[in-house]
């Protein structure tokens, strides 16, 4: 998979591709700063994960959406801890400060799992303005949905907004 450099991609992934798919997706971009959002696994777990695939988490700032709602963590380095999927605020404010911050590329996974905490209304205009600040710094932005949400209007307002749309 080849990720297009300084725009705003939606990737739909297979469900049974979708493990392959985001460490397909981290390999690629492992080499520069990339800050990846996790709305539905835990730091450790990710970590463990790219550990297992060799994939440099050197480069990673993770912000962790779930982690919170189940322990209480302790300060981890590369790691930004979110209160709940549900503080869109919280993960706003996360993401703008590693846009200013030198994170050249930033992973969302996933939109679908966003579905679950919020309206696609609010997740469009999350996503509309996480593209404006992208695009502003000339940043990579890798929006990752589930295929069984291909059909939703969630998928259809971000598809408009995106640079390039792919699937795996």
């Amino acid at each position: 998979m080849k990720i297009p450099k300084n725009k705003a991609i939606l990737i739909v992934v297979v469900p049974e591709n979708y493990h392959k798919s985001i460490i397909e997706i981290s390999k690629e971009l492992q080499d520069e700063k990339t800050c990846y959002v996790t709305i539905n696994k835990g730091f450790e777990a990710l970590i463990d994960d790219f550990k297992k695939n060799k994939i440099n988490s050197e480069n990673f700032i993770v912000i962790d959406c779930v982690t919170k709602t189940i322990v209480n963590t302790k300060p981890e380095k590369n790691c930004i801890f979110i209160s709940s999927p549900n503080a869109l605020t919280e993960l706003s404010l996360a993401i703008g400060k590693n846009i200013n911050n030198g994170a050249l590329h930033f992973i969302i996974d996933s939109l679908s799992n966003m579905l679950i905490y919020y309206d696609n209304e609010t997740i469009s205009k999350f996503v509309q303005d996480l593209i404006q600040k992208v695009r502003k710094k000339n940043k990579t932005l890798v929006l990752i949905i589930s295929s069984k949400d291909k059909k939703s209007k969630l998928f259809d307002e971000i598809e408009t907004l995106v640079d390039n749309t792919m699937e795996v």
